[in-house]
């Protein structure tokens, strides 16, 4: 079997998982790698008071987009893996839903945007359109990759993910920079987002026997009975994500938001790590789900070697990551960050939990203490933003994730045997931690240049940690 094969071709199920981990992840890599870099760029070419603007807008389209995706991703994946041969009839029905829901959405957004959104900084209904048909386009892209996941060809996906925001930070680069403003900025998205669609469309539809739209009633009463409750669930997710920043552009100017912003994008660069490996197991045990508990605890076991290394290097070195990012300018950003990454190891958790529940079909078990996290993130937000602003959102975004995790975590355990705190590999994994941490310190203390501190930590870590991360991964 030669490298060609492992990666392009599907073979057998260990060598499936294999070829999908590693798309997955390097895709999401490097995608989020080039989108981070033009939200960078974007942060530093705007400045904290346009970026701001730009953040509250994307929050409140993010939003209203996730009443278009209403599971309906997720669903779309699970379905394609489960009846491989309605997967068509399956991606019409979905792609109906996005569309009315899009349709429907974009001229609610138009209604009440600018209500929710109290920016010192005038502009048009257009960026708003602009922003809210990216992300939808971007959604599209998803409901494609969803099909694809079903199918278990995850390098199409990992290829895309990587072209389009390749392409996005090209744009941002080069255009935004001679014109940094917002409607440049949500016109770069608008069409790399479009681009992203088509190209992924086009792969989908190379599957199908036959290009004929088939939307089917009973279809679409099939995706919308099991997709209610997780849709429901995904929109209280990105409405209690997205509620700290439209609080805070309510209640302060559009600097304070664009500080948030910042921390909360450089947060979010850690949490992908866990979240592609959990996405990268999740069609194995929708179909297979008698080794959920397995794929759950190896996910589980793996988090660890994630978690103390990026929170011992957010501590010591995120005041410097955050400078040598985005600039002087914002270095508030960091004591926000602080907070935030308090919530790193609840919701490196999380993601593997939230799967097998979706894949048990338990999802909706969750909506109850969604509602009750929802009233939670609202109370915190009322009375932390108005006095603290960027900290006082820090604090009401990381109690929700550490409450998310309990009640996931509760309910998980109705079903399946697996522990959280209990780990084989604990002393050589502290061992390294405290040796990444002291050996980060010193490097600090020294003045050497974060990026080169970085590499020198991460190698003495992977060095000291390398047989159990072996061990860990031949035996489970």
């Amino acid at each position: 079997m030669n490298l060609v094969s492992i990666l392009f071709k599907n073979i057998s199920e260990k060598q499936k998982l294999i070829k999908n981990t590693f798309w997955i992840f390097v895709g999401r890599f490097l995608g989020y790698l080039f989108r981070g870099f033009s939200f960078i760029f974007s942060a530093r070419f705007l400045g904290p008071q346009l970026y701001g603007a730009f953040s509250s807008i994307y929050s409140l389209s993010s939003i209203l987009q996730s009443f278009s995706d209403f599971g309906i991703t997720t669903i779309l994946t699970k379905k394609v893996s489960e009846e491989q041969e309605k997967k068509e009839e399956y991606f019409w029905g979905a792609f109906f839903l996005w569309l009315i829901f899009g349709a429907v959405l974009l001229l609610i957004g138009l209604k009440i945007f600018k209500i929710f959104i109290k920016s010192e900084i005038n502009f048009s209904d257009k960026i708003y359109i602009f922003i809210f048909l990216a992300l939808m386009f971007d959604l599209l892209r998803e409901i494609g990759n969803s099909f694809i996941r079903g199918l278990e060809k995850m390098e199409i996906q990992g290829i895309f993910h990587i072209l389009v925001n390749f392409l996005s930070f090209i744009f941002v680069f080069f255009i935004l920079r001679k014109s940094p403003n917002l409607k440049v900025l949500s016109q770069i998205y608008f069409f790399t987002f479009l681009l992203g669609a088509v190209c992924v469309l086009y792969f989908v539809f190379r599957n199908f026997s036959k290009l004929k739209i088939k939307i089917k009633k009973e279809i679409l009463k099939k995706i919308f009975s099991e997709s209610w409750a997780l849709g429901l669930a995904n929109v209280l997710f990105f409405f209690n994500f997205n509620l700290t920043t439209l609080f805070l552009s309510f209640f302060h100017k559009s600097q304070e938001v664009g500080i948030f912003s910042v921390a909360l994008r450089f947060y979010e660069v850690l949490v992908f790590f866990p979240s592609s490996l959990a996405m990268a197991i999740f069609p194995i045990i929708s179909r297979e789900k008698d080794k959920t508990e397995k794929f759950i605890e190896f996910g589980l076991k793996f988090s660890y070697f994630l978690i103390f290394p990026f929170i011992l290097g957010g501590i010591i070195l995120g005041s410097d990551i955050i400078n040598f990012l985005f600039g002087i300018k914002y270095q508030e950003s960091y004591f926000p960050f602080l907070i935030l990454l308090l919530a790193f190891i609840f919701n490196s958790f999380l993601f593997f939990i939230v799967n097998s529940l979706i894949s048990l079909g338990k999802r909706k078990e969750l909506l109850i203490f969604d509602f009750i996290n929802t009233f939670i993130v609202l109370v915190f937000s009322l009375i932390l933003i108005p006095s603290l602003g960027a900290l006082g959102a820090a604090i009401a975004h990381s109690a929700n994730s550490v409450f998310v995790f309990f009640f996931a975590k509760k309910i998980a355990q109705k079903y399946l045997k697996f522990k959280i705190f209990k780990f084989d590999y604990i002393k050589e994994l502290t061992l390294g931690s405290i040796f990444l941490g002291l050996i980060l310190l010193a490097l600090k203390i020294l003045n050497v240049n974060v990026v080169i501190n970085i590499l020198i930590g991460a190698l003495i870590y992977l060095s000291l940690t390398k047989k159990s991360l072996i061990s860990l991964l031949r035996n489970d």
